[in-house]
């Protein structure tokens, strides 16, 4: 069995309502990383978090799952946590064993309980924090009305490090704002490309916030910002690594768990900017 040092595991919680779409978003890191060969799916109850008759039967999660995976050299422990609130025991145990929790939320405007107990219980643990809005490709998705409402309740260390490529149907990508690419494609076949001449402004704007939020998790790096000089690639994610430790920032991720768009720039967040144990 290979060997991973504490600075090479992440143990990592993947948390949220009922029907966000945890356990295919799972699965899906699991077949990026290569751990499986095909993609199961909830409806044909072969996915590999809820093997349990009941759960196949009833087509939910019904008891907290742990999925290793390895990426780039780390291990990641992946635990697939049920979402409805009758399974809470499962959160609470779960968040006394992780160093961080993604809380997986769908591309609409309010958000569930099952989000704000996810939230309120990594706030409690003092757990670092990353947000995965899922199901953008649905034809009601509602990524800006999904920001503002983060925005008015949570305020700015809800940073948003992405931007979506297409919108609903058409949704294809995501720009990441850190090293300005964009990643389209799904699963092993995720292609990177230019940034669209459609989408530069908005992206400078984006990465101009998600430097401010970087900067403010280091002295050394506010005061190279505060003096004009733009951050590197690498600084970003060291001061967003700290900033997220801290709790002082909350990354918002994007992707869809029912095709496999973002999943790997997720996995590459998870080994990047969240805690080791």
């Amino acid at each position: 069995m290979k060997q991973y040092t504490a600075d090479k595991i992440r143990n990592v919680a993947i948390v949220g309502h009922g029907g966000a779409g945890k356990s295919m978003l799972v699965e899906h890191m699991l077949y990026t990383a290569g751990a499986i060969d095909r993609v199961g799916t909830i409806e044909a109850g072969n996915t590999q978090s809820d093997y349990d008759p009941l759960e196949i039967r009833r087509k939910i999660s019904l008891g907290a799952t742990v999925l290793p995976l390895e990426w780039h050299d780390h291990k990641i422990n992946v635990f697939d946590v049920p979402g409805y609130p009758d399974f809470i025991g499962d959160l609470y145990g779960v968040a006394r064993v992780v160093e961080s929790m993604i809380i997986v939320t769908e591309a609409k405007a309010d958000l569930d309980v099952g989000f704000e107990i996810a939230w309120e219980i990594a706030e409690k643990f003092g757990l670092a924090k990353c947000i995965f809005v899922n199901k953008l490709e649905r034809d009601n998705a509602d990524y800006d009305g999904l920001m503002n409402t983060l925005d008015k309740r949570y305020g700015r260390k809800v940073v948003g490090v992405q931007i979506p490529i297409g919108h609903q149907a058409a949704f294809s990508g995501v720009l990441d704002l850190l090293n300005m690419k964009v990643y389209k494609g799904k699963d092993r076949g995720v292609e990177i490309e230019e940034v669209p001449a459609g989408y530069k402004a908005e992206a400078d704007e984006r990465r101009e916030k998600m430097m401010d939020a970087a900067a403010e998790g280091d002295d050394e790096l506010a005061m190279k910002y505060l003096e004009g000089e733009p951050l590197t690639e690498e600084e970003i994610e060291h001061g967003l690594l700290v900033g997220v430790e801290t709790g002082r920032v909350v990354p918002v991720l994007l992707g869809s768990a029912a095709s496999g768009i973002g999943v790997a720039t997720l996995m590459d967040r998870i080994i990047h900017e969240l805690p080791s144990p």
